[in-house]
C-alpha cells in the first residue's frame, strides 16, 4: 500500500477544513475577543437558589432587592458587616424535631430549561438522619420543571427525626437530580430548633408593626430576654405575614403541627390557597386556636371559608367609655402588691373613647367571663376561636398594664399565673391552680391526635419536662427564677390541655410518634396478628381427594388404555412427588404464604366535621425478599417504616436503608424492603374525607345521632360525663352509613370505661368478654353453666351457631357437661381466628382507659372492617386482614373558667410596657431593608 500517499491526502483534508471554517466565520474569526463576553463579566452559574423556607417561617429577600442592597453596601464598611443579617429565612426560621415540615425552595435555571426531581431529606453531619429506632432514612421526592431565567417556588416537605442527643439545629439536604451521576443542584438548609415546649404563633396582618409588641409580652418571651435578633424565642416564635411574600402557612394538613395559635387581623382570606384553607380547618378541628382581631377581621370573613366557624358576626360599631369597661377592670385588672389600693386598670381618655364592635353571637359561643362583651369565644371540634371587640393593634389596650394577663389567660386560654420573690433569684413564677410547669409542652398548644399524643400508662398526671433549660435559674443578668413544680400534679379538670395526653421529648405534642400508647398497642397487636393462617379442613380434604383420584383411578385408567397396566406402579411415586409439590404450591396460595398484609388503626373524627385523622399500622409478611411500593392516593398522606421495638439502637458502621416518599399526582412510598421470611412494619397517617359528618342531635328529651358518613360502624357505644361528674353509657351496636336520628338511650354506668363495651368481644377481648357474660347474667362466680344458659346472651347471639359448635367440642374434649369462663374465652378466641379478624383489644383499652372525659363531653367508640382509604400495596398480598377503631368526639367538654393572674411580674421587676420594649429596638437597621425580628 502507498502509505506516503495516504498521509498527504489526510494532511490536505485537514487544511481544507480549517480554511473553510475561517471563511465561514468571516473576518471576525481573527478577532474572537470581540465576540466573547468582557473579561470582568461573570458567567452565570447554571442554577441559583435562596435559603429554604421552613413553614411557618420567613421568606428570604427578593433576589433583585438583595443584589441592589449588596451593590449599595459595596463601599460602605458598616453595611458590609450587616450583610450577613440580610437573610430573614436563615436568621429567624425555626422548626421542631419529630415533625413533618413544609418547605418552600426558590430556585432558578440561568442557562437552560431544566427538568428533574427535587429530593429532600434530613441530614446528620455527612449522612442522612435515621428514623428513630429503625435502620431506615426517608427522602421526600417530587418532580420539578424550571424555565430558563425564571425564579420558581418549589413546594416540598421533609421529616425531621428526633435525635438521640440534644441539638440546637437541624440540617436539611435538598438536591435536584435528572438521573445523571451527579445532581444538577445541591443545597443545605440549616434551621434552628425549637424546644419541646415552644411553638409557632402566626400573625396574619398587613400591619405587623402595630402588633410587634406581641414579641415582647411575658407570655410569649420571658422577661429579661434581650429580644435581640437571633435570640432564642421562649414559648412562642412569632411569624408574621409580609406584604410581598406568600402567606407563611403550610399546604399539607399534617404539617401544621408546630403551630399553636393564629392571630388574624386584616388579611384577606382569599390570599390563602385551597390547600392552606383545608389545612387550617383540619388544624382548627383537632385543637388549633385562632384569635380574631374584631373590627378589621370579622366583616372580611363573614363570606369566606371560615364563615361557618366564626364565634359571631359583626353587628355594628360602638365606642366604649370608662363606665362601659368597669366590669372588665373589676375582674381583669391585676392588683399591685406594692400598693394594695392600686389596680392596673385600663383607663380611657374622656375625649377619646375606645372604638369596638358589637357582636351577634353564634348560638354555640359565649363571652369571656367577667369581661363584658370584650371577647367572644366558641369551641370548634377540639379547637377554639375567639374574637375581640377591640383591635389588637390598638395601643391604648396593648399598653394596659394588665393586658398581658388578659392576653395570656382569656385570649390564649392558659392557666392563671402567680409571681413571687425567690430566695435565690429576683422572681419566680408558675401557674396558680395548676401544678404543671410553665415549660410544660401540654400547656403551650392544644393541638392533639390520639394516635400521636395519648399516653399508655396515665403518666399525663405528672408533668415531664425535657429541655435544654435544666437549671433552676434562667440565664439572665437579672437572675429570673422559673418555677418548675416538676413533682406536682397537673389540673385534672383541664381537659383542654391534658385529658390523658402526654408530650414527647424534642417534639412536644402532635409530632410523629411511634411510642404513643396507641402505637405501642398496635405494635403488640401486629406481632400476634401478622401470622399465616393454616389451611382450612375443607382445603385439606379437597386436596386429599384430588390426590387420591389422580393416584388410583386416573393413573390405572391411563395405562389401561395404552395397554401397559404394570407401568402404573412405576408412575405412582412420580405422581406422589408431583402431588406433594402441587399441594405445597396451592397451600401457599391458599394461606397467603407468599405474601400477607395485616392492618390495624385508628380513625379519629370530630363531631359535625367530615374529615378525620386516619392512622394505619401495617404488617407486611413475605416469604421472599420483596421491595414494596405503597400507593397512598391521598395528598395529605405520610408513611414511614414503623419501629419494631421502642429500644432499637443504630450500631455505628451499620448501613442505613433508604425509603422514598414520592409526591406527584399521588403519594407513594417506594423501596420498602422486607427480607425473606420476615415482617416489615409501616406507619401511615392521612387526613381522610369520610363523605359526611357524625352529628349529635339534642332533641330536648333525648339524644340522637346522625351518621352521614360512608362508614358502617360495628360494636358502637357512646359514653358521656354528666354535670355531676358521673358516667352514662348508651349501647348502639351497628350504626349504618347514612342513618339518621338513631336514638341514644343513656343509663348510669359505674365502672371502668372499657367495661361499658362488654358486648363487643372484638374490643374488650375474649377473656374479658367471658367474665362480663358471667357478671351481666348474674351467674355465680366461678361456677360453670350449661350450654342452654348461654344461647340467649345478647352478646353471643350473632355468632351462636359457630360458637356453640366450638363449645361442644371443648365439652367433649374435657369430658364435661357444663362450660366455665375459660372454655368460653377459648371458644371466643378461636372464633375470632376463624373469622380472620384482627383483635383491637389492646388499642381499645389504651383509648378507653387513658383518654379522659371532661364535664359534658360525649364520645363514641366503635369499629369498622371497611377499607376506608385507597392505599395499595405492590406486589399485592393473597391474604389480608384488617380492623379499625373509630373514635368520634361528638361533643367536647366545657371550657374551664378564665381567671386573671394573681399578680404581675412588675411587682418584682422594673415595670415596662409592651410599647416601651417595642420602641427600644435600636438593633434593627432598616436601611438594609430588614424585616422585623421575631
Amino acid at each position: 500500500m502507498n502509505y506516503p500517499f495516504l498521509r498527504a491526502a489526510r494532511n490536505f483534508g485537514f487544511a481544507f477544513i480549517a480554511g473553510a471554517m475561517l471563511l465561514i466565520t468571516g473576518c471576525n474569526g481573527c478577532f474572537q475577543e470581540q465576540d466573547q463576553p468582557a473579561q470582568d463579566e461573570k458567567v452565570k452559574p447554571n442554577f441559583e437558589y435562596l435559603t429554604p423556607v421552613t413553614l411557618p417561617g420567613f421568606y428570604p429577600l427578593d433576589p433583585e432587592e438583595r443584589k441592589k442592597i449588596e451593590k449599595e453596601a459595596k463601599d460602605d464598611e458598616k453595611k458590609k458587616k450587616l450583610l450577613s443579617r440580610l437573610d430573614p429565612a436563615q436568621r429567624f426560621n425555626r422548626t421542631k424535631l419529630g415533625h413533618w415540615v413544609s418547605i418552600d425552595f426558590l430556585a432558578i435555571a440561568n442557562n437552560f430549561n431544566a427538568e428533574g426531581r427535587l429530593e429532600t431529606k434530613s441530614k446528620k453531619a455527612t449522612r442522612p438522619q435515621r428514623i428513630e429506632s429503625t435502620d431506615y432514612f426517608v427522602a421526600n421526592s417530587r418532580p420539578i420543571a424550571l424555565a430558563k431565567g425564571e425564579w420558581k417556588k418549589l413546594e416540598t416537605s421533609v421529616f425531621l427525626p428526633r435525635k438521640d442527643s440534644v441539638s440546637n439545629s437541624a440540617t436539611i439536604d435538598l438536591t435536584i437530580d435528572n438521573g445523571g451521576s451527579l445532581p444538577m443542584l445541591s443545597a443545605l438548609g440549616l434551621v434552628t430548633l425549637l424546644e419541646d415546649y415552644q411553638y409557632h404563633m402566626v400573625v396574619l396582618s398587613s400591619r405587623f408593626d402595630s402588633l410587634k409588641y406581641l414579641s415582647f409580652m411575658d407570655c410569649v418571651k420571658l422577661p429579661g430576654s434581650s429580644g435581640s435578633a437571633g435570640d432564642e424565642p421562649v414559648f412562642y416564635s412569632i411569624v408574621p405575614s409580609t406584604k410581598d411574600d406568600p402567606i407563611p402557612l403550610p399546604r399539607q394538613s399534617l404539617n401544621w403541627t408546630t403551630i399553636a395559635y393564629i392571630i388574624w387581623d386584616d388579611i384577606d382570606p382569599n390570599q390563602l390557597s385551597r390547600q392552606q384553607q383545608e389545612g387550617l380547618l383540619d388544624w382548627l378541628h383537632f385543637g388549633g386556636q385562632i384569635i380574631f382581631s374584631g373590627p378589621d377581621c370579622l366583616d372580611r370573613l363573614q363570606n369566606s371559608f371560615l364563615a361557618d366557624y366564626l364565634p359571631g358576626q359583626y353587628e355594628d360599631s360602638v365606642t366604649l367609655t370608662n363606665t362601659d369597661i368597669a366590669e372588665l377592670n373589676e375582674h381583669w385588672s391585676v392588683p399591685s402588691m406594692k400598693n394594695s389600693a392600686e389596680k392596673r386598670r385600663l383607663v380611657l381618655p374622656e375625649k377619646s373613647p375606645l372604638p369596638v364592635i358589637r357582636f351577634r353571637p353564634h348560638k354555640d359561643a359565649k363571652f369571656i367571663e367577667n369581661a363584658g362583651e370584650f371577647a367572644l369565644e366558641r369551641r370548634i371540634g377540639r379547637g377554639r376561636v375567639v374574637a375581640t371587640a377591640f383591635s389588637l393593634t390598638n395601643r391604648r389596650v396593648s399598653a394596659w398594664r394588665s393586658y398581658s394577663s388578659f392576653f395570656h389567660n382569656a385570649l390564649l386560654r392558659k392557666p392563671a399565673r402567680r409571681f413571687a420573690k425567690s430566695e435565690i433569684a429576683v422572681t419566680s413564677f408558675g401557674f396558680d391552680t395548676d401544678g404543671a410547669t410553665i415549660f410544660d409542652p401540654l400547656t403551650g398548644s392544644t393541638l392533639r391526635y390520639i394516635s400521636r399524643d395519648l399516653t399508655s400508662d396515665d403518666a399525663s398526671k405528672t408533668p415531664v419536662v425535657e429541655s435544654r433549660i435544666n437549671s433552676m435559674t434562667y440565664d439572665d443578668s437579672r437572675g429570673l427564677y422559673l418555677t418548675r413544680n416538676a413533682n406536682s400534679q397537673r389540673n385534672p379538670e383541664d381537659s383542654l390541655h391534658y385529658g390523658g395526653f402526654q408530650s414527647t421529648r424534642q417534639s412536644g405534642v402532635a409530632g410523629w410518634n411511634d411510642e404513643s400508647g396507641v402505637a405501642k398497642a398496635a405494635r403488640e397487636t401486629l406481632k400476634s396478628a401478622a401470622r399465616i393462617t393454616p389451611p382450612s379442613a375443607t382445603f385439606v380434604l379437597k386436596m386429599l381427594a384430588i390426590y387420591l383420584v389422580v393416584l388410583v383411578p386416573l393413573n390405572w385408567l391411563l395405562f389401561r388404555v395404552i395397554g401397559k397396566v404394570e407401568w402404573a406402579w412405576i408412575a405412582a411415586p412420580v405422581i406422589a412427588i408431583l402431588g406433594a409439590f402441587a399441594v405445597v404450591r396451592y397451600a401457599s396460595l391458599d394461606i397467603g404464604f407468599v405474601r400477607s398484609v395485616t392492618n390495624v388503626g385508628v380513625l379519629e373524627l370530630q363531631g359535625d366535621y367530615s374529615r378525620g385523622h386516619l392512622t394505619d399500622y401495617a404488617a407486611l409478611y413475605t416469604s421472599l425478599s420483596t421491595r414494596y411500593e405503597v400507593e397512598l392516593d391521598n395528598a395529605t398522606g405520610q408513611s414511614l417504616p414503623f419501629a419494631k421495638t421502642s429500644s432499637a439502637r443504630f450500631k455505628p458502621g451499620e448501613s442505613l436503608r433508604k425509603v422514598q416518599l414520592n409526591r406527584s399526582a399521588t403519594t407513594e412510598l417506594d423501596n420498602f424492603l422486607v427480607k425473606s421470611n420476615s415482617t416489615g412494619l409501616l406507619h401511615t397517617e392521612m387526613m381522610l374525607d369520610v363523605g359526611g359528618a357524625l352529628r349529635l342531635v339534642d332533641s330536648g328529651d333525648q339524644w340522637k345521632i346522625d351518621n352521614q358518613t360512608t362508614i358502617n360502624l360495628l360494636d358502637a357505644g357512646a359514653i358521656r360525663k354528666n354535670e355531676a361528674g358521673g358516667f352514662e353509657f348508651a349501647w348502639i351496636g351497628e350504626l349504618d352509613a347514612g342513618s339518621e336520628s338513631e336514638a341514644l338511650t343513656f343509663s348510669n354506668f359505674d365502672g371502668e370505661v372499657k367495661e361499658a363495651w362488654g358486648q363487643a368481644k372484638s374490643l374488650v377481648g375474649s377473656a374479658q368478654a367471658a367474665s362480663l357474660v358471667w357478671e351481666e347474667q348474674g351467674f355465680e362466680k366461678g361456677k360453670p353453666v350449661s350450654l342452654e344458659d348461654l344461647q340467649n346472651v345478647p352478646s353471643l347471639v350473632p355468632d351462636w351457631k359457630e360458637l356453640s359448635e366450638l363449645l361442644r367440642i371443648k365439652m367433649r374434649v374435657q369430658d364435661s357437661d357444663s362450660i366455665n369462663k375459660g372454655m368460653l374465652a377459648g371458644a371466643l378466641a378461636e372464633l375470632e381466628s376463624e373469622q380472620q379478624n384482627v383483635s383491637l383489644t389492646s388499642i381499645f383499652q389504651v383509648v378507653a382507659e387513658n383518654l379522659k372525659l371532661g364535664d359534658g363531653e360525649v364520645r363514641l367508640i366503635g369499629r369498622s372492617t371497611q377499607k376506608l382509604d385507597q392505599t395499595k400495596y405492590s406486589p399485592a398480598a393473597t391474604q389480608k386482614k384488617q380492623d379499625l377503631l373509630v373514635v368520634v368526639h361528638l361533643k367536647h367538654a366545657k371550657l374551664p373558667p378564665c381567671r386573671r393572674d394573681q399578680n404581675a411580674i412588675s411587682d418584682f421587676e422594673r415595670a415596662r410596657s409592651n410599647i416601651d420594649q417595642e420602641e427600644d429596638e435600636s438593633f434593627i437597621d432598616t436601611s438594609l431593608g430588614e424585616k422585623p425580628p421575631r
